[in-house]
């Protein structure tokens, strides 16, 4: 078991979190200029959310949005949850996963999400 402190808190941007299953289509919206490798992308019941770009397998180029440019589409490669973990400063958490640049974990109260991984390092 990987255990990590946190070393600067980090509250949760968005206080909501899809759930995706292999297969289901999303739809790209922007990319994250800060945090490279994620991207905001409608889900299949109109939600949206950031989603990790290696968990997307892109379609072929297809239609057009409202205002005629070309949406880009692709399907879930696996599961996915986008909550985040909000967490204070020392508090200890249990890594889960890592995804361009963020950490997957969770809290001592069996909470789990996602957070930046340089809120974190390795407990000594």
């Amino acid at each position: 078991m990987r255990l990590l402190v946190v070393l600067k808190p980090w509250s949760a941007s968005y206080p909501y979190g899809i759930v995706l299953r292999p297969g289901d289509l999303v739809t790209m919206i922007k990319s994250d200029p800060e945090f490279p490798g994620w991207i905001w992308c409608g889900g299949p019941a109109g939600d949206s959310a950031w989603i990790p770009e290696a968990y997307i397998e892109w379609l072929p180029a297809g239609g057009s949005g409202s205002q005629g440019l070309v949406q880009r589409q692709g399907r879930l490669l696996r599961d996915y949850e986008s909550t985040e973990l909000t967490v204070a400063m020392g508090e200890t958490v249990v890594f889960l996963e890592e995804e361009a640049d963020w950490i997957r974990a969770e809290g001592s109260d069996g909470r789990r999400g996602w957070l930046p991984a340089s809120c974190l390092r390795e407990k000594s």
